[in-house]
């Protein structure tokens, strides 16, 4: 490929016309003021010939020259050209899968033509390949391909009607061209508006995205297409005034920043805004969008099927003709049914569907032969699951879980589920008046209220209904680096804040005033606490400062001194701690270690302390009590899984954990927001950013613990682009409430009657739990 591009650059730098062109210029020009000459003197035209032999006898050979230099370099390339991409024969019809289907290749054709525009080719194609229908001229090799039923029927593919889909494409392709040509939106808003519940249904931000452009091209001085109105900001806003009241429950952030602009008017290019207001691609965008959701309506893919399949077809060709080769050079044929022969690495854009090929049997999964998810998480095609199992209890062949066939569930991909998401509104939204640039770290419930701690280092109390601040409701630098809050009385009266100060307070929302403050060894910063309201305990979890990361333990009415203080268990930060919900005197700790360990903190030695540790093998960002006996833990990359408390018998053998995986893959999303438990179980907030959604799914045991697919709450639009870092759900009044780094609090209500968040969840919890005597014989994982 080097050599081919020399050549191409010699070729383009050298062996160019422009030389030719002045040398035959100057000739012409010399014949010309011959002629003049003659013209004004005829007595002088067999000397001024004469003259001429000379000079135009050197111009031609000089274009000759030029013609040789041409001529060789265009050989040399040629020559390369030949030698990089030689001359290959097509696969033949003997592997060509619609060979003997051409009525669906004609069908792909006339699809193609309508969705182009190129409606009279369409019609004229359609009539022509209607009255002369075509006939198969191939058939396929045995084995590759045969099937009783014809394509056709598989597909559920009918006689092709024209029109319908002709008046549609019209009507894209008209809005489409006011769009793009005239910078008239009015048309795309009055068909985004026509079709604005299906769009609202699908998760779709077209109407809106149509009118926040309206408006930015409104507010540049764009030319006006229907409103009578003064020019550039004054329209833009009197035309937000009437369009932008039906967005504000969804979309409040958005419309005060563009609210916000109409400030920055004389200094737009310098503002804040200047992305907004200034982003060339966005017409662009709105119309692949439009597109795309037109098309979608349409039940037809944003692109053309004939143009993603050539494209496709030409990616793989080089791979088919290098195996049609092999195949010919070792007398092969293939026969492979269904599938092709070999690996085809297509760009991310041209993949549709999950692949799943089995692990044991190494054959790709089909709809007779399903992936079948074992207890520990592991998954296998159906077939291999038969022949390891011969139904009874088996191993798996990846872990040392056991179980039944029977406790194997159908393991289907998000792209293939049928159980469409519980869509829901914003009920409202609120930027609880941060500062710009303001993230929300946490939500908490209070007395009557929430409350929120941000990056500006407040703790802020609101309604819960109206997201509006209470009076009095900021407290101002309740730590320098707050961290974390937790409630500290059973009302919520009392919260506790803790920072990267060092230190953690008690907070009274009534008087608005500080209570009490706790401060760790070397002010160490506090990444975690918990209260324990029963025992008036405070628990707080340090970062690693001087090889040390600390997990401290204070009575309330003792502030000064700790109770009780765990150095040795941890050697990284500690970034969760939880007390059991029965046993207040069993305390959880997650690290960046990958550790969680459970103490029994009525014993102050750390070793006899330590009750359980658990190795879930990477830095913990979350983990907790699901109920009294289970416990779960989810990594900094992801990873879920879900632990049972060691039991006070020896002789009770330690259960396997149970391996729920990377969540991303599984669910669909790019990270998790938050893991709440709810009734014995939890909610997962999969988030995804790029999709600007958010996707609750509960968590429940029945009996091995697993996502509920059937009873997924989504919120279509999140926080737009920005990470929610917290979120907290209302079950008694079915109110979900999410805070992002957008710096904005919003609350999703459930439909009167719908789904509620974790529904399904019953699991049996033990008793409370018995001091272990001794730390021998205790389990230990690694």
């Amino acid at each position: 490929m080097d050599m081919l591009l020399e050549e191409h650059n010699r070729l383009s730098q050298q062996s160019n016309l422009s030389k030719i062109a002045d040398d035959v210029q100057s000739t012409l020009e010399i014949l010309m003021q011959a002629r003049e000459r003659i013209s004004s003197d005829p007595d002088s035209a067999s000397i001024t010939l004469a003259k001429l032999q000379d000079p135009i006898k050197k111009s031609f050979t000089k274009v000759n020259d030029d013609l040789k230099q041409i001529h060789s370099g265009l050989g040399k390339y040629t020559k390369a050209l030949d030698k990089k991409f030689k001359d290959k024969l097509l696969p033949t019809e003997g592997y060509d899968a619609l060979s003997s289907h051409p009525t669906l290749v004609n069908r792909a054709i006339a699809m193609h033509l309508l969705r182009e525009g190129q409606f009279s080719v369409a019609s004229t194609f359609i009539t022509e390949a209607t009255a002369n229908p075509p006939r198969p001229t191939a058939q396929l090799k045995k084995g590759s391909f045969d099937s009783e039923v014809p394509f056709e029927d598989t597909l559920g593919v009918g006689p092709l009607d024209s029109e319908p889909l002709q008046q549609q494409f019209t009507n894209m392709y008209y809005i489409l061209h006011q769009l793009k040509n005239e910078r008239n939106l009015l048309p795309a808003i009055e068909w985004a508006r026509k079709h604005s519940g299906t769009l609202e249904a699908r998760g779709s931000n077209l109407e809106f995205d149509l009118v926040r452009l309206q408006f930015v091209w409104l507010f540049m001085g764009g030319r006006d297409h229907g409103h009578g109105m003064e020019d550039g900001p004054q329209k833009a806003l009197e035309y937000a005034r009437e369009e932008f009241n039906v967005f504000q429950g969804k979309y409040l952030p958005d419309i005060q920043q563009l609210a916000c602009a109409l400030a920055f008017q004389p200094n737009l290019e310098h503002s804040p805004y200047r992305r907004t207001f200034h982003n060339d691609g966005a017409w662009d965008e709105v119309a692949n969008s439009f597109t795309r959701e037109f098309c979608s309506l349409l039940g037809l893919s944003a692109d053309s099927p004939l143009y993603v399949a050539a494209t496709a077809g030409a990616i793989a060709l080089p791979t088919l003709l290098k195996l049609q080769n092999i195949m010919k050079e070792k007398r092969t044929e293939w026969t492979t049914q269904n599938e092709l022969p070999v690996e085809i690495p297509l760009p991310p854009a041209y993949q549709f569907h999950s692949i799943f090929v089995c692990p044991v049997s190494k054959e790709q999964t089909t709809d007779q032969n399903p992936p079948m998810m074992m207890p520990c998480g592991h998954v296998v095609a159906q077939e291999s699951l038969m022949r390891l199992s011969k139904g009874s209890r088996f191993k798996c062949p990846y872990c040392p879980g056991e179980s039944h066939p029977r406790d194997a569930r159908k393991h289907l991909s998000r792209d293939s589920q049928d159980q469409m998401p519980t869509s829901l509104s914003t009920l409202v939204a609120s930027d609880l008046s941060l500062p710009p640039g303001s993230y929300i770290y946490s939500l908490l419930p209070a007395a009557d209220c929430l409350t929120a701690i941000s990056s500006d280092n407040s703790l802020r109390v609101f309604d819960q209904e109206t997201l509006k601040l209470k009076p009095g409701g900021v407290f101002e630098n309740v730590n320098q680096g707050v961290t974390c809050v937790k409630r500290a009385d059973h009302e919520g009266n009392t919260l506790a804040t803790g920072g990267r100060d060092g230190a953690v307070r008690y907070w009274d929302l009534r008087s608005g005033k500080k209570i009490t403050e706790f401060k760790a060894d070397n002010n160490a910063p506090i990444l975690s606490l918990d209260c324990n309201q029963s025992k008036g305990n405070l628990a707080a979890g340090t970062e690693l400062i001087h090889s040390l990361a600390a997990l401290i333990m204070w009575d309330i009415r003792s502030p000064r001194r700790p109770q009780l203080q765990y150095v040795e268990s941890h050697n990284d930060d500690i970034t969760e701690l939880q007390f059991h919900p029965t046993d207040p005197s069993l305390l959880l700790s997650g690290s960046t270690d990958g550790l969680v360990n459970i103490y029994n903190t009525n014993i102050t030695d750390e070793n006899d302390a330590l009750h359980q540790i658990i190795n879930h093998g990477s830095s913990i960002h979350y983990a907790g009590f699901l109920n009294d006996i289970d416990i779960f833990a989810l990594s900094h990359d992801e990873s879920l899984a879900v632990y049972q408390l060691a039991n006070p018998d020896e002789s009770v053998e330690e259960p396997l954990p149970n391996i729920l995986g990377d969540v991303r893959a599984r669910l669909g999303c790019e990270y998790v927001a938050e893991v709440l438990k709810t009734n014995g179980g939890a909610v997962i907030g999969a988030g995804s950013h790029t999709k600007h959604q958010l996707d609750l799914v509960s968590l429940s045991r029945a009996p091995e613990w697993s996502f509920n697919d059937d009873a997924i709450v989504r919120l279509p639009g999140a926080h737009s682009d920005d990470i929610i870092r917290t979120m907290n759900v209302d079950e008694k009044h079915n109110i979900i409430y999410t805070g992002g780094e957008d710096g904005h609090v919003r609350a999703w209500k459930l439909p009167e009657g719908g789904q509620d968040i974790g529904a399904g969840v019953n699991v049996k919890t033990s008793g409370k739990l018995k001091d272990r005597p001794s730390k021998e014989g205790r389990f230990k994982p690694y």
